[in-house]
């Protein structure tokens, strides 16, 4: 294994697959009317600078990093989400562990997350898989 936590975030979130960029722009539109943030990433690039130098970059902060995990928090008006990216080491094979949880600010959170729930676990299954599979033909 040749990659950190903080390399499978930084490629989580900037390889994002069509059909998701295409839900996320439907979601810009519909999110629009009740003030939350039409843009999930300004720009993936930057995103990924502030995982490496734990900063954050605009709403997404970097709570914690280690050499075995890495956590990001996204805010919002409605929500916190937070997503640890955690690398257990093992003799024979390596594990990539991913948690995502939600801290709802208002009704409004609880109301959005249960829209996009179903889709959430499809979602990051496939950023993580197209993630892991870039990171590991790299090298």
């Amino acid at each position: 294994m040749n990659f950190t936590a903080d390399d499978v975030q930084a490629r989580f979130w900037q390889t994002i697959p069509g059909w998701v960029a295409f839900l996320m722009k439907i979601r810009k539109i519909l999110v629009r009317p009740f003030g939350l943030r039409g843009q999930f990433l300004a720009s993936p690039e930057k995103f990924a600078e502030g995982i490496y130098n734990g900063k954050g970059d605009g709403y997404m902060t970097v709570p914690m990093k280690n050499h075995q995990e890495t956590v990001v928090k996204l805010s919002d008006k409605h929500l916190h989400s937070y997503m640890s990216v955690y690398i257990r080491a093992g003799k024979d094979n390596t594990d990539v562990i991913l948690n995502s949880t939600v801290q709802y600010h208002n009704r409004l959170g609880k109301i959005y997350f249960f829209i996009i729930k179903p889709l959430h676990k499809l979602v990051v299954t496939s950023m993580l898989k197209r993630a892991l599979k870039e990171l590991t033909a790299k090298g």
